[in-house]
């Protein structure tokens, strides 16, 4: 079985508050649901906009193929500078496989980062998105 790798987001992202214990939850259904080995997930720290312990991972890893997180929208969505700063250095980026389980979707980076670009261009046109 290959290995899920996951991160968790203690503090609100785009006006949901998930709770640690309920997003580890869904990931370990999800992992078990697709044979995957479950590990408990990184954790993000508190301290808003910070993106240190998702970093960390992608630098302390090699072999990372399956990534897991409860939504997309933990990711800084705002700022894809972020985003492309936080992946740019994992040398298997075009081997990874972005797992957003509550919108069903799987995504390699290039198309999680097209994903990103409609979210914002959506928040733009929509006010209360």
């Amino acid at each position: 079985m290959r290995e899920l790798f996951s991160y968790t987001l203690p503090r609100p992202f785009y006006n949901y508050n998930i709770p640690i214990s309920f997003q580890s939850t869904i990931i370990r259904e999800y992992s078990k649901k697709n044979n995957f080995n479950f590990s408990l997930p990184v954790t993000e720290i508190v301290q808003k906009d910070s993106y240190f312990m998702l970093s960390n991972i992608f630098l302390s890893k090699k072999n990372i193929t399956d990534f897991a997180v409860v939504s997309g929208l933990v990711f800084p969505l705002y700022d894809l500078d972020i985003l492309n700063k936080i992946f740019k250095n994992y040398k298997s980026i075009k081997k990874l496989n972005f797992h957003l389980i509550l919108e069903s979707k799987i995504f390699n980076f290039d198309e999680l980062i097209l994903w990103c670009s409609d979210i914002n261009l959506k928040k733009k046109l929509i006010k209360k998105f």
